[in-house]
């Protein structure tokens, strides 16, 4: 088998739907044995908080805490410990079919300082697992896409993205409850207000106003229909304070309003298709 760096290794995944969770947990191994080999039929993601090292298809991968690993079906995991070990797992499906669209997210990924928001996201998803599996889907497909959002643009080409772009991004999840102006976001990336926006055409085929008024709208639907907290405090979350305004715009991106939406399944709760963003996810 051939050792390569960590992030140089990167699957394709299709998250146009929630996952399907099949099982999920935390487990720890390392205690009798300090090598297990096993094989799953469907997707693999892993949060670690031990040092070792993986084997999957052709490549072995360190594997430190803080990392979190995905693995993709019908592959043969092999897991070297170096003593107790403990991490979450989850085993999960996906709907994607020929034809749907796929991006790449990395075999490893470090998250550094988010581990800790990541992890709590995680445990989130495992207690709510008995009682509400629909929620523990909708917070695992998060992590998905958060987690090809950290994937190195040149691990895939035909996702390549400047890093302006990617760090424009990056900043405007940070800053979703503030007021963005376009130009100081510009600056921020060091690149001028006319490259940002055909950065933002070319690339995710929409304008910065329309993709932030995306996001903020993918976030309010999942605040409003994966957690109790007050529909004022979402909409103060979210960037759109007024209460009015909010109630407005999500009436017209969603489809009804918002304590109506607080009472439907997450999967009835869907973006209108006249949403100005329907070319292409970040």
């Amino acid at each position: 088998m051939q050792r390569k760096e960590a992030q140089q290794v990167c699957w394709s995944i299709s998250l146009k739907s929630p996952p399907k969770v099949m099982i999920i947990g935390t487990a720890t191994h390392g205690e009798q044995a300090l090598m297990e080999q096993y094989h799953s039929n469907v997707w693999v993601l892993l949060l670690f908080r031990y040092a070792g090292e993986l084997a999957v298809d052709d490549y072995v991968l360190p594997v430190q805490p803080g990392y979190c690993g995905v693995f993709p079906p019908d592959a043969t995991l092999t897991l070297h410990y170096q003593g107790r070990s403990t991490h979450h797992y989850a085993h999960l499906t996906l709907p994607g079919g020929r034809g749907e669209p796929e991006v790449p997210i990395a075999a490893i990924t470090d998250l550094g300082t988010d581990f800790a928001r990541f992890e709590e996201q995680y445990e989130a998803a495992i207690c709510a697992y008995p009682g509400s599996p629909e929620r523990t889907n909708m917070l695992l497909w998060d992590l998905l896409w958060q987690l090809t959002e950290r994937t190195p643009i040149q691990q895939h080409a035909s996702t390549t993205r400047h890093p302006a772009l990617r760090r424009a991004l990056e900043l405007i999840e940070l800053r979703l409850s503030d007021t963005i102006r376009i130009a100081s976001l510009a600056e921020d990336v060091h690149i001028s207000h006319r490259q940002l926006s055909n950065l933002f055409h070319d690339t995710l085929g929409t304008t910065i106003t329309g993709y932030i008024r995306h996001r903020r709208i993918e976030r309010a639907q999942m605040l409003l229909t994966q957690t109790n907290q007050p529909i004022k405090q979402i909409a103060t979350a979210v960037g759109i304070p007024d209460l009015h305004h909010f109630n407005k715009i999500i009436r017209r991106e969603l489809g009804d309003a918002p304590r109506r939406l607080r009472s439907l399944p997450a999967s009835q709760a869907h973006l209108s298709s006249n949403s100005i963003f329907t070319q292409s996810q970040p």
